[in-house]
């Protein structure tokens, strides 16, 4: 496999920063990664226009260290560029990246926060523990999910609202507001017994199954690829998780990362807007990596440093 460029960190001892890291090209590791000294690249999310990616870092000591935090980097691997140092960034599940230029990033302590992709302008969006946010297509709203139910809020701030309070059957896993005006989510239903794909219409509120998860339905982190078309990370395989494209009108589905190697997975993805390819993190050799819509020809993009860490204290 290629590498796409192999990174030197020069980050200044200061908490929040713009910090451009110098990028070569280079052969880089490709051997399995453990240890207390890794350093993981996760949740990447692709710009609207497909020609960058964001994601956060996270070091063996991220409340203290001078590597994690939130970045961005090109899709060819060059302009790699730390945004600021996030000290919870374990607790990240969400980047959302809006065509209007805000990013969202959701799953921290303090609530929901927003933020240009130049650093600048960072605000707490919203100080509600909120799991995943997603932006609507025309970045007018955000959809929120708080303790498994659907809430949206006005881009500004304003008009936080419940969708369908009356709902106590059911419960969503994520959410994803796609391309047909609709909410994606992994579902758990009352009388169903498992996990379902769900649709929600944000004018009503009201959910509708889209797939029924027969015979059993074990999946993560689903996101609109097209109209009909959705990804997600598969965890009912005798593989380690991977990632699969499923049709909703026919229910076929696809596995993109399924390959000989049993021991690796994928834990997150996006799909390139312009082009199709996937960015997907890998659970057996780290960073970030970039594959094509057909499931060939994985690079990697980044190559987190993996610092020698002193644990003897712990």
């Amino acid at each position: 496999m290629t590498v796409r460029h192999a990174c030197t960190v020069l980050i200044p001892p200061i908490l929040i920063a713009l910090t451009v890291i110098q990028c070569s090209k280079s052969t880089g590791p490709t051997t399995p990664v453990t240890g207390p000294g890794a350093v993981w690249d996760y949740v990447p999310t692709w710009s609207p226009d497909g020609q960058w990616v964001a994601f956060m870092r996270m070091g063996p000591t991220y409340l203290t260290d001078t590597i994690s935090g939130l970045y961005v980097i090109k899709g060819d691997g060059s302009q790699m560029t730390r945004l600021l140092h996030y000290p919870e960034s374990g607790g990240i599940n969400t980047i959302d990246w809006c065509a209007s230029g805000w990013l969202l990033i959701a799953g921290g302590p303090d609530g929901v926060y927003k933020i240009r992709p130049d650093g600048s302008s960072m605000s707490v969006f919203d100080s509600v523990w909120a799991l995943y946010a997603s932006w609507s297509p025309d970045c007018s709203e955000c959809a929120l999910l708080i303790q498994g139910k659907l809430w949206l809020r006005d881009s500004s701030g304003a008009n936080l609202r419940q969708l369908n309070p009356a709902d106590t059957a059911s419960s969503a896993w994520d959410a994803d507001w796609g391309p047909r005006d609709k909410i994606l989510d992994i579902r758990y239903v009352e009388g169903v017994q498992q996990l379902v794909f769900a649709e929600t219409d944000p004018m009503s509120g009201t959910f509708s199954i889209v797939y029924p998860g027969y015979p059993t339905l074990n999946a993560q982190r689903s996101r609109y690829l097209s109209d009909w078309t959705i990804g997600f990370v598969n965890t009912s395989g005798e593989q380690h998780p991977q990632l699969v494209v499923m049709d909703l009108r026919t229910q076929a589905q696809s596995c993109i990362t399924c390959g000989d190697d049993y021991n690796d997975g994928c834990g997150y993805f996006d799909v390139n807007p312009s082009s199709g390819e996937f960015v997907y993190t890998r659970t057996q050799y780290g960073g970030l990596w970039i594959i094509n819509a057909d499931g060939s020809n994985p690079t990697r993009l980044t190559d987190p440093p993996w610092p020698t860490v002193d644990w003897s204290g712990y």
